[in-house]
């Protein structure tokens, strides 16, 4: 913009002089002469300010996919270089001074101002050291002490960077080459250390194996590779613990601490599954008041299911393991799975009979935050300003992401924008378990395949059965017991509409000698991740 203003301004300049020289004004007049000079000087910076642009685009192009991370250090050196032989050579030629004689009368000048600017300068010459040996680029991540942030932007006078806290950090380039200070490359791996303490009682074997899989469990912004591990660093006597310490590498060095959140969550929960937090009388306790809550089934079986069950906690979005059959006792699970026609046909049926209610306000909203704003996201493009309400009141009454694009595409009246919108729901149902829903019935039957499933909510419990263990304890069942319990499960959301008596009778005579042998505890309450 401003080397177009300046060249404009030089070439109207221009003209205004060759009008005025055309009609024989006199060269000697004085304001011709300044209109002259101004000419001039508009004419060199006009020159200066696009040799400049073009320097600094070709620094750009130099630098290919990274060119806009080009440092502003090396094209302020660059500007300043032109604008010194732009000024000298005006001075020369445009006003016909001697360089050398101004340069000679002003040297006490130079050396007062040099004085003043040695601060600048030491910033300036660290800059330029700091651009050639390269040691900093824009994106990487630098710590000293307690400053950390990531590079922004490398001037010809300081470092900016930004903390994780989103303010700015300003470092002059001098501190860069006088003191020591850590820099995490932005392409490599960074390796965050956590470090906790688990009571000296508990097998070091177990808290290893637990660590392991809570640090494979997909931790945000944590990598696979380099593989993750638990080293055990050391022992305090006083407290009676034993100190490990949790090592992952991750590309995202500000919100690394959000991945060692997770771990100690999830390492907690672990912990907790494995009996290591809950005494036994408590957990029978407990399952046993949640046991006695299902209406028709007999004191005896309900002991059987305590005897062979466990109980277990989850952490929000956590997954469950595989192979087992459990029952929701407190919070809700989230459960990924194919579409199915008729069942949500019907409930889309439902939503829509609500959604045209008279007078309903909308409530909190059931869907995850991620979902609701890609929802909100995908409709303004449809429906402009009266996505908002709408879709306010869908995420109300639905925690399906995919029965929600459904019911908006419901309201889009031009068939290309309807198939727009539900080009881009989610492939996947997501139905929700909450307590008294069973889960895992039609896997173990051979029914259906093995399905993801979540914990939707913090402290989330469930107890459950693995597979053979659970036949084992239906042995000696009734058939009204197993009447029961089929209806049960059947009227739960988990999947388990679809298997039938016959298919239950032929799965419990399938019994195999393994699952009549005892298992230990320990195996039997862990859940992989």
């Amino acid at each position: 913009m401003w080397p177009l203003i300046t060249m404009t301004l030089a070439a109207l300049l221009w003209l205004l002089s060759g009008t005025l020289g055309a009609t024989a004004l006199d060269p000697s007049f004085l304001p011709y002469q300044w209109l002259q000079m101004l000419t001039l000087a508009l004419s060199a910076l006009a020159a200066v300010q696009v040799l400049h642009r073009l320097v600094s685009l070709m620094l750009q192009r130099a630098n290919g996919a990274t060119g806009t991370a080009t440092s502003d250090l090396l094209r302020a050196v660059v500007g300043i270089a032109l604008y010194l032989v732009a000024g000298v050579l005006f001075l020369r030629h445009g006003l016909g001074l001697d360089i050398g004689n101004v340069v000679l009368t002003s040297a006490a000048l130079s050396v007062v101002i040099g004085l003043a600017l040695q601060p600048l300068l030491g910033h300036l010459f660290a800059g330029v050291s700091i651009e050639l040996e390269r040691t900093l680029r824009v994106g990487d991540h630098i710590r000293r002490d307690e400053l950390e942030g990531r590079v922004v932007s490398l001037s010809w006078r300081s470092v900016r960077m930004v903390t994780v806290r989103r303010s700015s950090l300003v470092i002059p380039n001098s501190d860069f080459t006088s003191r020591a200070i850590e820099i995490i490359p932005a392409e490599q791996p960074y390796r965050h250390e956590v470090l906790f303490s688990v009571d000296a009682t508990t097998s070091p074997g177990v808290v290893l194996r637990l660590g392991g899989q809570a640090l494979r469990s997909g931790l945000t912004n944590a990598l696979s590779t380099p593989e993750p591990s638990i080293l055990l660093v050391g022992n305090d006597a006083r407290n009676g613990t034993i100190n490990y310490a949790a090592r992952f590498f991750t590309l995202d060095y500000l919100n690394r601490r959000v991945a060692a959140s997770e771990f100690l969550e999830r390492f907690w929960y672990a912990l907790s599954r494995d009996g290591l937090r809950y005494p036994l009388h408590y957990r029978q306790s407990e399952a046993a008041s949640d046991m006695a809550a299902l209406p028709g089934i007999s004191a005896a079986l309900q002991q059987m299911l305590l005897e062979s069950g466990h109980r277990h906690h989850y952490a929000r979005r956590e997954k469950l393991a595989g192979g087992m059959i459990a029952l929701v006792l407190h919070g809700s699970l989230q459960l990924a799975s194919q579409p199915d026609p008729q069942h949500d046909e019907a409930a889309l049926q439902r939503l829509l009979v609500q959604l045209s209610s008279v007078g309903h306000k909308p409530g909190p909203s059931r869907l995850a935050p991620e979902q609701r704003a890609a929802l909100l996201n995908d409709a303004k493009l449809v429906l402009g300003p009266l996505a908002h309400p709408l879709c306010e009141r869908i995420a109300a009454l639905t925690e399906n992401p995919l029965l929600a694009y459904r019911a908006l595409a419901q309201s889009c009246t031009h068939p290309a924008q309807r198939a727009a919108l539900l080009e881009k729901a989610p492939s996947h149902s997501l139905r929700s378990l909450r307590q008294g829903d069973w889960l895992g019935w039609t896997q173990a039957l051979g029914v259906s395949v093995a399905q993801e499933v979540q914990a939707g909510e913090e402290g989330c419990e469930v107890f459950s059965w693995p597979a053979a263990e659970l036949r084992a304890a239906l042995a000696g069942a009734t058939a009204d017991d197993l009447g029961e319990l089929m209806a049960q499960a059947r009227r739960g959301t988990g999947g388990g509409r679809a298997f039938t008596q016959a298919q239950l009778m032929n799965w419990l005579q399938a019994r195999t000698a393994r699952a009549t042998q005892p298992v230990a505890q320990h195996e039997a309450g862990v859940s992989v991740f």
